[in-house]
């Protein structure tokens, strides 16, 4: 055996050695890092349970696996999952991927339940070491059910997605939302005609005035100017098919103005059903309904409703439908 080939086994096995050494210093770090964090989360409020730890991963990445995890929010509402599983790769650690395993279940402080399943449930957060900067979340055959007061709502999809980012250089929150295959039913009955495509884009302004503290939340960002923006909403029924934009915010005395336009196209097949007299779910019979009545003709043959708060009043196209009670 050559001198070559023995130095470079000796220094094979060096490099490996520190790395070895360098991860399970850096899984002790993560160990003792862990009750920081939970202690630090019970202190403000959200005390949060990691029983049958485990750190694993080596020996590229970090993972931190919890068995039967709980959360308990500051209203009261419990939290809790049948294992979660976060994961950081040494070269990226600003970024962590986390892997639910279900059932989710929710535990509301009025006594609302509800329960979430699903084939695979996979979220990430990327960070800049003090703050979240981005939060995705993705799920497949999901199925999402409510108990309230013993009427049962339940939510199912093919897919599911979610995304949040932190706006650079503003106070501002971006959503981006989607379901495909989406059917909902209410005590038994179908809310939907046929499963349902759904998209959605928003923000939120002065984001950070709402991080869930206090009900004096809700003044602060209407003092401070914050409005929640529909940049694109799209629902697909079938050949129906309903779009919508605006902007909503509180006025001081703490009720919802703005207005949002939505434009349903092809829905004139579900108000020639309601007329017919043959079955269609109620929402979307009223909803048909609706555009009917007040729908303004668009150019593209679609029929468009302005929904617009103000004064503490709703209208559609200017038809007042209602008060609105002040949220704060």
């Amino acid at each position: 055996m050559s001198r070559s080939i023995i130095l470079l086994g000796a220094a094979a096995i060096a490099v490996t050695a520190a790395w070895t050494g360098g991860w399970f210093w850096a899984k002790g770090e993560v160990e003792a890092r862990m009750d920081t964090v939970l202690a630090d989360l019970a202190g403000r409020g959200t005390p949060l349970t990691c029983p049958q730890r485990t750190v694993s991963g080596w020996p590229f990445r970090i993972e931190i696996g919890c068995t039967a995890p709980t959360a308990t929010l500051a209203d009261g509402s419990r939290v809790a999952a049948e294992r979660l599983v976060v994961a950081t790769v040494i070269d990226d650690w600003r970024l962590a991927v986390a892997t639910i395993g279900g059932p989710v279940t929710v535990e509301a402080a009025d006594g609302t339940t509800a329960r979430l399943t699903f084939a695979s449930l996979r979220a990430s957060v990327r960070h800049d070491g003090r703050e979240p900067e981005r939060i995705s979340a993705a799920a497949e055959d999901l199925v999402a059910s409510a108990d309230a007061g013993g009427v049962v709502t339940t939510l199912a999809a093919k897919t599911g997605e979610v995304h949040l980012r932190r706006a650079e250089g503003a106070d501002r929150l971006d959503l981006a939302a989607s379901l495909s295959s989406a059917e909902a039913t209410s005590a038994g009955l179908a809310l939907l005609p046929v499963p349902a495509d759904l998209s959605m884009v928003a923000s939120l302004d002065e984001a950070s005035r709402l991080s869930g503290r206090g009900p004096g939340e809700l003044a602060d960002w209407q003092a401070a100017g914050g409005t929640a923006t529909l940049t694109d909403f799209a629902l697909a029924l079938g050949e129906s098919r309903l779009t919508g934009s605006g902007a909503v915010r509180l006025d001081a005395g703490g009720r919802p103005e703005g207005d949002v336009r939505i434009t349903a196209r092809d829905i004139e097949t579900r108000a020639r059903l309601v007329a017919s007299g043959k079955p269609v779910a109620a929402p979307l019979a009223a909803l048909a309904g609706a555009f009917a009545i007040f729908g303004e003709r668009t150019e593209d043959g679609g029929r468009a409703v302005t929904l617009t708060a103000a004064g503490g009043r709703v209208s559609a196209n200017g038809l007042a439908l209602g008060e609105l009670d002040p949220l704060f």
